[in-house]
Order: structure tokens, then C-alpha cells, then sequence
């Protein structure tokens, strides 16, 4: 079996990631800075923070899966995270280094997509094997970000913004993907992964209404306070890959599930 490293390993991805690789009979290792964390199951800690490259232990695995982020931080997680990781790898190793990134981060100037994409391009000039995996949103986004951010609890009216589509993907198939590129070779190259369907965020918000029983009107916006650089990568169409589509849990089942389990 295998040695892998996740780091991340305690945020959401990161957490579903360390489930299916333990289902599959790894011990995962995770990267971690917080000293009261208890591992899952079947997995260990490995002490380091990336943002401290004095912090970090050498680190000899056979696989890294990298999908530390953090949107509020990224120069420092996401960027300077990724060269001290670079950094931290023993000389004598080789780790297959699987990096998680986002559709369209070379299509924006979004600063979060702008940092995603420095870390690309720091893994590409390394000499480290690696794969590069561009995944789409996932449902849990637009739920968050998309329906809860701009829901007004006591307007009979949900106003969004004008054109957003998406081909949001479930996280539970994004991890089942991410595990088994670990058994892979590595690609030196970039692999992009979407969702089973594309849809409008009008359509999505509908579908959404309808599962929790709200009677809510969507109403797209073209011009308001609801217009911005973030909004404009999902009205662009370069955060979709209709032409790589995976997974089996659409939009409805993913949200009848949601709603099953509160």
C-alpha cells in the first residue's frame, strides 16, 4: 500500500478525502498545525504548518495529495504553502504530488484564481512528479455561497445575479476520483473535472425551493450591488468543462440527501 500524505486533511474536502482512502485500506498521513486535532480513523498526524517552512517536517511519501487552501489567505496557504511543501520533500524522494485546483483559474483575475494559479505554475517549474486536478464547484458551494448568501429569509422574492451557470460536482465523487489517482502514474500535466450536468444557478435555486417545500420566486438581476469579479467567473462559462463530466450525484440528489439527513 501505498504512503500518502493529505494535506488539508481537516477541511472538507480534506475530511472526505481521509474517509475514502481509509475505506480502501490506506493509512493516510495528515499535515496538520493544530496541536488538540484528533486524526480520523485509521489515519496519523504529521505536525507542520505550511505557512512555516521551519515547521515542517522532512517529508518522505509515496503520494501528497495537496488541497490546503484557504481564499482569505491564499498568497500565504496557497502559494507560499505550496513552496515550502516543495521544499519540506526529502531529496531522496519522489512523491507523486496531486494538487487540487479549480476550473477557469487561468481564465480569471480573481485573486484567489490568480494564487491558485501561481501554485500551478510553482508545481510545474519543480521537479517533482505531479497531477494537476481543476475540479468545478461543489454542491456544497452553491448551497453556501450561491442560495444562502443571497436568500432574503423574509422576501417572497430570491434575486441573483443575472446568467451564473454551473456544473457542480459532489464531493463524494470528487474523492473517489482524487483516491484513485493515487494508484496512478504521475500525469505531468493538468486534468479538469466537472459534475454530471450543467445548469443554470436559476434552475439550481428553483430545484432547491422545491425540495424545502418554499415558495420563492427566483429573479435573475442584470445590474445591482450583486454584480462583481467573483460573479462574473461563473457568468463566463470558464468555471464549467462540459466535455468532462463526472460523477452520479446530481444537483436534486445531492439536495434530497441534504434534506434526508438535516
Amino acid at each position: 500500500m501505498k504512503r500518502v500524505l493529505v494535506t488539508g486533511g481537516s477541511g472538507s474536502l480534506g475530511k472526505v478525502i481521509i474517509r475514502e482512502l481509509v475505506r480502501l485500506g490506506y493509512h493516510p498521513s495528515i499535515l496538520s498545525k493544530k496541536t488538540n486535532y484528533i486524526s480520523p480513523t485509521g489515519s496519523t498526524i504529521l505536525m507542520g504548518d505550511l505557512t512555516d517552512k521551519r515547521s515542517l517536517p522532512d517529508i518522505n511519501t509515496d503520494v501528497i495529495i495537496h488541497c490546503a487552501s484557504n481564499a482569505m489567505d491564499s498568497e500565504n496557504v496557497d502559494v507560499k504553502g505550496t513552496e515550502h511543501l516543495i521544499g519540506a520533500i526529502n531529496k531522496d524522494s519522489s512523491p507523486h504530488l496531486i494538487y487540487i485546483s479549480i476550473v477557469g483559474v487561468d481564465k480569471s483575475t480573481f485573486s484567489y484564481y490568480t494564487h491558485k494559479r501561481k501554485a500551478e505554475v510553482i508545481i510545474e517549474n519543480s521537479k517533482v512528479p505531479y497531477t494537476i486536478l481543476r475540479l468545478t464547484q461543489f454542491h456544497d458551494f452553491v448551497v453556501q455561497r450561491m442560495i444562502y448568501n443571497l436568500q432574503d429569509e423574509e422576501s417572497p422574492e430570491f434575486k441573483i445575479p443575472e446568467g451564473l451557470k454551473f456544473q457542480s460536482i459532489d464531493i463524494t465523487d470528487a474523492s473517489k476520483y482524487i483516491a484513485e489517482l493515487v494508484e496512478k502514474e504521475p500525469l505531468n500535466t493538468t486534468v479538469t473535472l466537472g459534475g454530471p450536468e450543467v445548469m443554470s444557478l436559476k434552475e439550481m435555486a428553483q430545484i432547491y425551493f422545491n425540495q424545502i417545500n418554499r415558495d420563492k420566486k427566483v429573479i435573475e438581476v442584470s445590474e445591482s450591488t450583486l454584480d462583481s469579479e467573483f460573479y462574473a467567473i461563473f457568468r463566463s462559462g470558464s468555471n464549467l468543462c462540459p466535455e468532462n463530466r463526472y460523477g452520479s450525484i446530481r444537483w436534486s440528489d445531492f439536495l434530497s440527501k441534504r434534506i434526508i439527513e438535516g
